[in-house]
């Protein structure tokens, strides 16, 4: 077999993983909206922090990280792909429906996770340092499972 044989062979049975690779609206999303929120939260802050620690941040970028994992460990090729015309070299990478969804996504996430963090404490009555911490923890845990239910398109 020779080298263009090989190369050839290995192409073929690579391109149907391909679309998995280059749609990952899932971690634009997160990234654009943990640097946003990261941001956004450490100006605000009269302690000039982030919500968000930087054990947190880890464990958001793990979460990230796995759940494309899964998703091209699990799903199977698509050999349509291979059937399909080839995009031309001015097509987008990331479609206008894609940038929707991603900004879309990102600013309900924001929304949702800034009035939690700003205004939580008078919405949910807390007063004390231990409800807080529990507003802290409301927050992040918040932030994760919109991130999880992202991932479902």
């Amino acid at each position: 077999m020779t080298q263009f044989e090989n190369s050839y062979r290995l192409a073929s049975q690579s391109l149907p993983y391909l679309h998995e690779l280059i749609a990952s609206q899932f971690q634009l999303t997160v990234n654009i909206t943990a640097v946003t929120l990261t941001f956004v939260s450490a100006i605000a802050s009269d302690k000039e922090q982030s919500i968000l620690t930087p054990v947190q941040l880890l464990w958001v970028n793990l979460i990230m990280d796995t759940f494309a994992a899964l998703a091209l460990a699990t799903d199977p090729p698509n050999s349509q792909v291979l059937n399909r015309q080839p995009e031309p070299k001015s097509a987008p990478l990331i479609t206008l429906n894609m940038w929707k969804m991603i900004i879309g996504q990102s600013i309900f996430q924001l929304v949702v996770t800034l009035t939690l963090n700003f205004a939580g404490n008078k919405i949910l009555g807390y007063t004390t340092d231990s409800e807080q911490d529990r507003l802290e923890t409301l927050v992040f845990n918040s932030y994760v499972w919109m991130q999880f239910f992202n991932q479902f398109k």
